[in-house]
């Protein structure tokens, strides 16, 4: 399972890249930067790890992460890591689009 704290997230789909932040408190994300928010929960254990996590733009403009939609919903999975964990997945509107995400531990 990941570590309760402050993450640096980077995400990358076919249609673009984006980075921010988040925290992780009891499984719970929540983050944004300053055209997207994002909540969801993270579970898991020491060998793998699952995120759901609902994105919104919040405001208008090139479609960036999410293309042509104003929310989306990702599932990723992966492993945990000391410092940072690399996750893959899925748009769910299009889950023939694959998404990538490290998700970095910067503070408590």
């Amino acid at each position: 399972m990941m570590t309760d704290g402050l993450y640096h997230v980077v995400f990358q789909t076919a249609f673009g890249s984006g980075s921010g932040v988040a925290t992780l408190q009891d499984g719970r994300l929540r983050g944004g930067d300053a055209d997207y928010s994002f909540k969801g929960v993270c579970t898991g254990d020491s060998r793998r790890i699952v995120a759901e996590i609902q994105v919104e733009r919040r405001k208008q403009g090139r479609g960036g992460l999410s293309g042509k939609w104003r929310a989306i919903d990702i599932r990723l999975e992966g492993q945990p890591g000391v410092k940072a964990s690399a996750m893959t997945g899925a748009l769910s509107a299009s889950p023939d689009l694959p998404v990538a995400a490290v998700l970095t531990r910067i503070s408590d």
